[in-house]
């Protein structure tokens, strides 16, 4: 019985016990713990990040990594633990703490005002959120999904030591997320305004807003720094794989460049080979544009937007004779609005397309933030290719394991392999996906063995999946695989074996070929 266990078995549980001497006074620290219950019985000691924030609201966390530097996720629960030293004006004040799931604050080691857990629905006929409470003029209102507790505290007029606890994600895989999570104070009576040891930050829908959008900023650059870290391993790896392609470069045969063509301009050796062409055509290059439209069209195209006043006024500073060339530089190192500009290309590339209200046929994860990411890094585009042939990572919080979700797709992998080929190989392999090509040269098995590659087993071709055969008609198309055929991974096409070591793994043996093996089509 229970009673007859409690009798025999005794635990004594860990408390977590804060050193003064370790709470900073300058800022917000927050660790992260996880791996816990959701529940306060059990204490979390041992930290697997920490960050620092101004005050005490944390709109965003970092991302986790693994030792290649990819997007992995979190455990479904873990504690969040903010704390500070904040000396606070002799009184009585009001305290106001918001958050979405189990949290609790303490002051000077005492428990003084604790949330539960919101309720969540997974559907969208729940019952619509009471109308918030009116803290004050211009006071943030409480958000959807959200719940808060307003308690008074009295102040001594010295520092005080505040802890905020709260679990993030939860059982059912709840996101990771944590919304408005603050703590404010109104002090006197005056309106609330975030906690903080030091500045002002008003709890307004501007004043959060604009900390948000700071603390966004702050943490990209941390997680650039965390990604940069974690897989430093692997970047050498690759760095070393380069220098060996830049040896073997070195020793191919010289490409002849065309001469030049009296009365073309010329800047470079691509413009010897394209003036070749118009010559040969009987076509002259058409004169150089004017250097504003060339700003407006090279800021469009690098980064997604007209060219700002700090643009302009840059390039009308530069009076040199490459200053195009500069400005072309300028707008490649904003590695932001580079990312920003060119992920929704490469979105469209890799059919990138997560529904986010119901599933419906080849949706995936939303692997667009390791490709923002990897755009972010400047990452170099065999690696890139490669990491998302190995589709590691987080699955449904950006990582490129993402990209191996297709819903509804009777073979997956085949919608795979069909996208891999035709962004990366310049082939066209959509009609094999359920007979031969009739206006290419590829069956459908070439097409499948890809997918086995990428499957890691052999695959079975379903009968949805073929194209049926109709008696007294003889159809345009070959149709080569029957319903049920096994086919085993294996690289379809005649190309230059594998470097040695081999991999053993069919989704690297791909990723080598695509990238590198498969001739110049990848280049």
């Amino acid at each position: 019985s229970a009673e007859r266990m409690a009798k025999r078995f005794k635990m004594v549980r860990p408390k977590y016990i804060l050193n003064s001497a370790d709470v900073p006074v300058d800022h917000v620290q927050i660790d992260l713990h996880e791996n816990v219950g959701e529940n306060w019985s059990y204490a979390a000691n041992k930290r697997e990040t920490t960050f620092n924030e101004p005050a005490f609201a944390i709109p965003h966390l970092p991302t986790k990594y693994n030792h290649k530097g990819l997007i992995i996720d979190r455990s479904d629960t873990f504690l969040l633990r903010a704390f500070a030293k904040v000396k606070l004006p002799g009184g009585k004040h009001r305290l106001l703490l918001r958050s979405r799931t189990l949290s609790r604050l303490q002051v000077d080691g005492k428990i003084i005002a604790n949330l539960k857990k919101a309720p969540s629905g997974t559907n969208a006929h729940g019952k619509v959120s009471a109308a918030p409470k009116d803290l004050g003029k211009d006071v943030r209102l409480l958000r959807p999904g959200m719940q808060e507790v307003v308690v008074e505290f009295q102040s001594t007029g010295k520092t005080h030591i505040f802890v905020l606890e709260s679990f993030v994600g939860g059982k059912g895989k709840l996101r990771p997320e944590t919304g408005d999570l603050s703590l404010s104070i109104s002090i006197n009576g005056a309106p609330f305004a975030l906690l903080s040891p030091r500045g002002d930050f008003p709890l307004t829908d501007t004043g959060w807003n604009k900390y948000a959008t700071v603390a966004r900023e702050r943490l990209r650059l941390l997680n650039r720094k965390a990604r940069a870290d974690r897989g430093a391993k692997e970047t050498k790896r690759w760095e070393k794989h380069h220098k060996i392609l830049r040896e073997i470069a070195a020793k191919q045969p010289a490409i002849d460049i065309p001469e030049p063509v009296e009365g073309y301009p010329a800047r470079n050796s691509i413009d010897h080979f394209i003036n070749a062409k118009l010559h040969k055509a009987g076509r002259r290059p058409l004169p150089l544009t004017e250097d504003w439209a060339f700003l407006r069209r090279a800021s469009l195209d690098a980064n997604g937007v007209v060219p700002s006043v700090e643009v302009i006024e840059e390039f009308e500073k530069d009076k040199g004779n490459d200053r195009r060339a500069r400005a072309i530089n300028r707008l490649l190192k904003k590695n932001v609005a580079w990312a920003d500009h060119w992920t929704s290309y490469w979105q469209d590339v890799l059919a990138e397309n997560p529904n986010i209200v119901k599933p419906k046929l080849n949706n995936t994860g939303p692997f667009r933030f390791w490709i923002h990411e990897s755009l972010q890094d400047n990452k170099p585009m065999d690696r890139f290719a490669t990491e998302l042939v190995m589709m590691e990572g987080s699955r449904y919080y950006g990582g490129p394991a993402g990209f191996g979700i297709a819903t509804q797709n009777d073979v997956p992998m085949a919608a795979k392999a069909q996208i891999l080929g035709q962004a990366f190989l310049g082939m066209q392999m959509k009609c094999a996906r359920c007979h031969d090509a009739p206006f290419h040269s590829f069956d459908q098995k070439d097409l499948f063995s890809m997918a086995a590659m990428l499957e890691r087993k052999p695959i079975a071709v379903p009968s949805s999946s073929t194209v049926p055969e109709i008696v007294g008609r003889k159809p345009r198309i070959e149709i080569s695989l029957k319903p049920g055929a096994s086919i085993t991974p294996d690289w379809p096409f005649q190309s230059a074996r594998l470097s040695e070591p081999v991999p053993t793994d069919s989704r690297a043996q791909l990723a080598a070929f695509i990238i590198g093996a498969h001739g110049d089509r990848f280049a």
